[in-house]
């Protein structure tokens, strides 16, 4: 599954949030939220040609997503490596319809992807929780998509 991003979302804040909401969320509470035991979580860093093109130091670690093991499963949540255009803001043309305005600049990512890694078959208890994770998955992108951060919600 993948689903284009807005690119007014930062790509390695939202997904520094997504590894740190996958340690708590995936592999802490595992067994509570997915009812499987130890879901292990490890972090994607972007390649350090990446990182360098963007004037860091490529020895720098970005997150650019993170890896769970469910059982006989693993899926990887990452950003695509497609570059796409950005720009300082939108205005208003002659016609009255937006349009993009200033600076353009490059943004990494244009698709955040969730995919299986291997073919291995997997259990029905995996395969309900892989479902289970993939809403729970989208409900904190939506709290980061309103809120600009996968723990905000209504009440906060």
């Amino acid at each position: 599954m993948k689903v284009e991003l807005p690119e007014f979302i930062p790509r390695p804040d939202l997904m520094t949030q997504f590894l740190r909401w996958a340690y708590i969320e995936v592999a802490e509470n595992s067994k509570a939220n997915f009812g499987i035991d130890n879901i292990d979580i490890e972090p994607i860093y972007l390649a350090p040609h990446w990182v360098e093109r963007y004037g860091e130091d490529p020895s720098m670690k970005v997150v650019n997503g993170f890896k769970a093991q469910f059982a006989e499963a693993e899926l990887e949540v990452v950003m695509d490596e497609e570059v796409i255009l950005g720009y300082d803001y939108l205005g208003m043309d002659e016609n009255g319809f937006p349009e993009k305005r200033g600076d353009s600049f490059e943004i990494l990512g244009k698709f955040l992807e969730v995919r299986r890694v291997g073919t291995n078959p997997v259990s029905e208890k995996t395969a309900n929780a892989i479902r289970t994770f993939g809403k729970h998955l989208n409900t904190a992108f939506d709290k980061y998509y309103a809120f600009g951060s996968i723990y905000s919600d209504d009440a906060t």
